[in-house]
């Protein structure tokens, strides 16, 4: 499940309107016109440039493996991070996502599996269906360990892959993207980024504002499925 938590607008300015779609599909729904903007932790590659603008980076990102505790590349005594590049051992990521090439990259001889979404994901790592997954940042990666800790553990604490996060837009919105680069400049110098950075991604004390209803639960989980 995925739950988008929405701070409330800037006196003075209009609330977003938010789309939700598919990770797969997020760039062709931009070229598209089905949103003006993508502001969503999309890493910053030279292919995807050739397709849409990013802004300067205003924030990086850190790529993990989290593997299954029972079957991780055979080993049920923990295996270390350079146990999964090898024939027989699969892992699993994200379609669309920056994770394919790093996973590649890194483990060129292991066999990728991929999910249109991360509730999917997760399912098949849980399940055993995969040795071990990529996992965006510290959060991600502590919270399925946190929740599973008799199914899941990092075979390293360090990265495996580091990248940079831009905003992206259509090619020729150059106003748009002016605006945005201006914004990320402001609110990287004043400090504000950084501290809703912590705010959200090092804290907890957003949690009282996550919906528990079942009914909207589901209906959350379904729209990003």
């Amino acid at each position: 499940m995925r739950v988008v938590l929405v701070e409330p607008a800037r006196p003075g300015t209009e609330p977003p309107v938010f789309a939700r779609t598919n990770w797969h599909y997020i760039i062709p729904a931009l070229l598209a016109e089905e949103f003006d903007v993508i502001i969503s932790g999309m890493q910053i590659l030279p292919e995807r440039n050739l397709k849409i603008n990013f802004t300067a980076p205003y924030d990086s990102t850190d790529l993990y493996l989290v593997a299954h505790t029972g079957h991780a590349a055979g080993a049920a005594d923990r295996a270390p991070l350079a146990a999964f590049n090898r024939a027989g051992v699969t892992i699993a990521a994200r379609r669309g996502t920056s994770t394919i090439p790093a996973l590649k990259n890194v483990f060129p001889e292991a066999r990728l599996r991929l999910f249109d979404t991360d509730t999917a994901l997760l399912q098949a790592l849980l399940a055993g269906e995969v040795h071990a997954a990529a996992a965006y940042g510290i959060t991600r990666r502590t919270l399925w360990i946190t929740a599973h800790p008799e199914t899941l553990y990092l075979p390293s604490e360090e990265p495996f892959a580091a990248g940079v996060v831009g905003m992206a837009v259509r090619k020729g919105d150059l106003d748009t993207l002016n605006f945005l680069n201006s914004w990320i400049a402001v609110n990287t110098a004043n400090g504000w980024l950084e501290q809703r950075g912590q705010y959200w991604f090092a804290t907890r004390e957003w949690a009282d504002r996550i919906a528990t209803a079942p009914e909207t639960v589901a209906a959350c989980d379904d729209s990003f499925q």
